[in-house]
């Protein structure tokens, strides 16, 4: 059996971004075939990082661990199930305790949200989000005593007021450009 991995690590260490898709795909199949003696050869740091997601993580995690490994770094993934972020950490999980993550990355979306449910509850609803998230972080920072990151929420492409959407205390993306900056000031 052929053991020296030397031309798919240096395949891999040419990758960018804005290669084209199907040598990314390649790149990714192979990286986790390499089996973990060769990874020693490579001169690599290990590290774990736990993906809790709210939103679809499949697409996420092999580009990460691609262009991590770019830069010297080999990381094994822990991924919770579909939307399970928040239950996770607040029931404690067994398995990701376990695991013991070097980095924990919340990948959440505005789709995570709670928004007002009524024109007098933006204040609200913004204190209580912003609250919600704020506490995950840290209770992830105090269960596993690593670094936490948090993705911000991404404004939606649907504008129900036009322009007044980005200014209008009544509209989704005047709600999540409000969180954004909440939690971010609070951090």
């Amino acid at each position: 059996e052929h053991d020296d991995y030397s031309l798919i690590f240096s395949i891999i260490h040419e990758l960018t971004p804005k290669r084209a898709g199907r040598l990314l795909l390649q790149a990714f199949r192979a990286l986790d075939k390499i089996p973990e003696f060769a990874f020693s050869k490579a001169n690599v740091i290990n590290k774990k990082i736990a993906v809790l997601g709210g939103a679809t993580t499949q697409f996420l995690v092999p580009v990460v661990k691609l262009f991590s490994f770019q830069r010297g770094i080999k990381l094994e993934v822990y991924q919770c199930g579909f939307a399970l972020y928040e239950h996770e950490i607040r029931s404690k999980s067994e398995k990701l305790r376990e695991f013991s993550p070097d980095l924990i990355h919340f990948h959440v979306c505005s789709e995570n949200l709670l928004f007002p449910s009524q024109p007098g509850m933006f204040e609200h609803t913004l204190n209580q989000e912003s609250s919600r998230f704020l506490s995950l972080l840290s209770m992830a920072q105090d269960q596993f005593n690593c670094s936490v990151i948090l993705d911000t929420f991404e404004t939606r492409g649907e504008r129900a007021l036009g322009n007044l959407d980005r200014t209008g205390p009544n509209s989704k993306n005047y709600f999540i450009r409000a969180l954004n900056n909440k939690i971010a000031l609070a951090l």
